[in-house]
């Protein structure tokens, strides 16, 4: 069984596009803990992307689906966990996410860079519903506006990953678990 960082599991949280998945993959392995992407579990579990999922289930069918993928993430021994952006809309997932022995990391990034990351990756485009009937820089803004207070209630610590790459985002989390 693999070792969890000292201060208990890292929990990644924050918008699409700011690097949760990437950064939380390179983290887990620098610390040497398992990682669990919610949600790759949930496409995984329900054998489709999640776009397929929203058009067949709606939101609310992805969103228990959501619920049900964080209880197993939090009863397994994963030491890094980067869950979905809408994770926080539910306040039974911000409770349980609070009760948790864990650091809980917002990462977010400019409303710009977070579209271009977005627009840029043809596998988000597939996989992703959208969010608002904004579209574009305008979705990413509206989104940000109705969830920060939830991502703020949540989170310990907030790191900015416009301009930083995964490792970099990753190498900032590692500082932040080895201050007292």
């Amino acid at each position: 069984m693999s070792q969890s960082p000292a201060h208990g599991r890292v929990i990644l949280l924050g918008p699409r596009g700011s690097g949760k998945s990437e950064a939380g993959a390179i983290l887990a392995s620098r610390l040497g803990v398992p990682f669990i992407d919610l949600d790759i579990q949930i496409q995984r579990k329900a054998l489709k992307p999640i776009a397929r999922i929203f058009q067949n289930e709606g939101e609310a069918g992805f969103r228990e689906m959501e619920a049900d993928a964080l209880v197993d993430a939090l009863a397994s021994d994963a030491g890094v966990i980067a869950t979905g952006g809408g994770i926080i809309l539910r306040e039974p997932n911000r409770q349980r996410l609070m009760h948790t022995a864990a650091v809980r990391v917002l990462l977010n990034a400019d409303p710009a860079i977070l579209w271009h990351r977005v627009s840029s990756d043809p596998s988000s485009i597939e996989t992703r519903p959208a969010l608002t009937q904004l579209g574009g820089e305008a979705e990413i803004r509206h989104v940000l506006e109705r969830r920060m207070p939830f991502y703020e209630q949540v989170a310990t610590h907030h790191v900015d990953t416009s301009v930083h790459t995964p490792a970099e985002v990753a190498d900032e989390i590692l500082r932040l678990l080895q201050r007292p």
